[in-house]
Parts: C-alpha cells; structure tokens; sequence
C-alpha cells in the first residue's frame, strides 16, 4: 500500500459569448463593452464554508458601467476542487465543512443519515448545527468521505487507500468492526 495521497488535477474549459451579456450591464442604456477581468486575492463565498480567500478570480466586466459578473463555469469549478479537497484532506471535518460537502452533493440531512446507516436527520443535524460542540465520530467521517469520493468518481486506489489510512490514524478498529473495514477494502482492491 502506498502512502500518501495523491493531488487531483481538474482541468475544465468554459467557452462563453461575450455579445451573450448585452442586457445585463447596470443601466439599461449602458453601451459598454464586455471584457474578461481578475481579481487577486479577493473573497469568493463558498456556501456554507464562507468567505474563503483565492489567488485569483474571473469575471465578466462592463468598461463602462463596471457590472460584474462571475465568469461561466468558475463557480461550478472552484466548488468541486474545493470538495475534491475535503474530501481528500486528513483532518476530521468541522461543521461547515460537513454542511458545504452535504449541499454540495445536493443531498438532504435524511437522505446523507440513510446513506450511511446513521439513523435519521436529527443525527446530521446535530453535527453541522452552529451550535453544537460535538464532532461527528471519525468512523462515519470516514465512511462520508469513501461515499464522497465515489460520488466525485475518486477511483484512484492510492486516493482510497489514503482515506483507509485516515481511519486507521483517527480510529482504532475494534475487533468487531474489522470485518466493516475488511468490506470497504475489498470494494476498492484493484481487480
């Protein structure tokens, strides 16, 4: 078994129109032209997350009315590197992180419960409530982050096997939960 995990690469291409954004300027009699601009180290609001800081971030920009608008695609990208990390990341998960990874996969408290064998939502509830100082057990972190990663098509087996080493390192496995253990190996050996 490999150590570590690999980083995940995702390259998209978004082609847009320009001419496409005519009647979104800020004044209706506005002729200005539309362009590409960047800003640098601004503040992009990622959902439940919050405000996160990134390098860099494309817009659409009127010359002279100066409306704004994201550049297509850049939401949808930025959203799925930032979910391909948590998912990937050794840490537990905090409550934001768990609500932003829940709504991402557009899944319900209820569903996400049933998904992982958890009982109903007021279990998931518990976890990602602002109020609430408990953290969800590391043995179903555990088994979120293996369902999302499957969701993500994260089939790498090294990727699997990082997150297998995660639950060895924040998890001792009792004896009785070995074969569950046993069971998501062998869902991810390589044929």
């Amino acid at each position: 078994m490999k150590s570590g995990i690999k980083k995940i690469n995702i390259r998209k291409t978004s082609v847009f129109r320009l001419e496409d954004y005519k009647d979104a300027h800020q004044k209706l009699d506005c002729n200005g032209k539309w362009g590409q601009a960047f800003t640098v180290n601004d503040y992009y609001p990622a959902g439940a997350l919050g405000p996160i800081q990134l390098p860099c971030i494309p817009y659409i920009r009127c010359s002279k009315c100066e409306a704004m608008l994201l550049a297509p695609g850049f939401q949808d990208f930025i959203e799925e590197v930032i979910a391909s990390n948590l998912v990937l990341s050794k840490g537990l998960l905090d409550k934001k992180q768990l609500r932003f990874l829940r709504q991402y996969f557009d899944l319900s408290q209820e569903k996400l419960a049933e998904q992982l064998g958890v009982g109903d939502r007021f279990y998931m509830s518990k976890y990602e409530s602002g109020s609430s100082t408990q953290h969800m057990p590391a043995d179903v972190q555990f088994k979120l982050k293996v369902l999302y990663a499957k969701m993500l098509g994260i089939d790498s087996t090294d990727s699997i096997y990082g997150l297998l080493e995660q639950q060895d390192k924040y998890t001792e496995i009792a004896q009785k939960d070995l074969p569950l253990a046993q069971e998501i190996r062998r869902q991810f050996a390589v044929g």
